[in-house]
């Protein structure tokens, strides 16, 4: 899949009048992968290439002071898009001047201009353009007039209900991982670089891999964790929070894999949230916490061991 950066660059001829949709597509979940399965079909249909046109940061991130934690990154968009057979993925940079580039100017400098776009697919209420002036209607009246068709993806809905973004923060949130995991298809999961710590995990006798987050938490607790480390994956037990016992402040990971001895610092890792086993909690002493730490070791083995879960 390709993936290009901004409006200006250069798009090859054969990613040119394709079939393209727009959004965040945070998560990549369910609903949008049923989405994008039609794209493909009309893509294929008419031996066009499908498209994906997303933003950087998401609108919400520019706009809001405190924009809810996203799903994914966006290299695991990229990712999971790439999983889905989508032939490219325009990544838009969203700033002050594009934020008050008109919706006129949006159809005609990057869906006209630029891609040539054979046809847009997208969903009812889509809003977008300064102000969010531009809508359906204005799209199909300028399709009419500058070569392309426009098509409303309706919603994707399991168990009667519409798959979204929103409620699937709305079950990790609520500590409701496997829920969370079924409409995304895959578990949650968070990538980032292993730093060095406090060593408490080794003095505790339960060493861990500490990987410090920037956005905020959508997660807090203990979770039974699965550990992508280049080609390999491990079990594992992982602690997301503050870490009260310590008074600490900022947000930490904090990974122990089952049965590991090696050196992971300045390593990039790959978590998967599979089950949570509890809240994070402030215990009255070291050596209370150290004992809880040795029944979530416990439990995560037992997991491990009645779930069969695949590596």
């Amino acid at each position: 899949m390709y993936l290009i950066r901004n409006h200006h660059a250069l798009l090859p001829k054969k990613l040119q009048h394709a079939v393209v949709t727009i959004g965040n597509f945070d998560g990549v979940h369910l609903g949008h992968q049923g989405l994008l399965a039609e794209l493909n079909q009309r893509a294929r249909a008419l031996n066009r290439p499908s498209g994906v046109i997303c933003f950087e940061p998401q609108p919400q991130e520019f706009f809001a002071p405190h924009p809810p934690p996203r799903l994914t990154s966006l290299r695991q968009k990229y990712q999971a898009l790439k999983q889905q057979d989508i032939d490219f993925m325009l990544v838009l940079r969203f700033n002050e001047r594009f934020a008050l580039m008109s919706a006129e100017d949006f159809i005609r400098q990057i869906l006209v201009k630029q891609l040539h776009v054979e046809s847009l697919w997208i969903g009812e209420d889509f809003r977008f353009g300064h102000d969010r002036q531009g809508d359906v209607a204005l799209l199909r009246r300028m399709g009419q007039q500058l070569g392309y068709t426009v098509e409303i993806l309706p919603d994707v809905a399991i168990n009667g209900e519409r798959v979204s973004s929103t409620q699937i923060r709305a079950l990790l949130s609520a500590g409701q991982i496997e829920e969370a995991t079924q409409l995304l298809g895959r578990p949650f999961a968070l990538r980032g670089k292993v730093i060095p710590g406090a060593a408490r995990g080794r003095t505790l006798n339960m060493p861990t891999a500490n990987i410090a987050l920037k956005s905020a938490l959508m997660v807090q607790g203990i979770f039974v964790v699965r550990v992508h480390w280049g080609q390999k994956n491990y079990p594992g037990v992982a602690s997301l929070g503050t870490r009260p016992v310590f008074n600490g402040q900022d947000a930490l990971l904090e990974v122990h894999l089952l049965d590991f001895n090696g050196d992971l610092y300045g390593q990039m890792l790959e978590v998967e949230f599979l089950h949570k086993l509890r809240d994070e909690a402030d215990f009255a002493s070291v050596a209370l916490l150290q004992a809880q730490m040795q029944h979530d070791l416990l439990a995560a083995k037992n997991y491990w061991n009645t779930q069969h879960e695949q590596l």
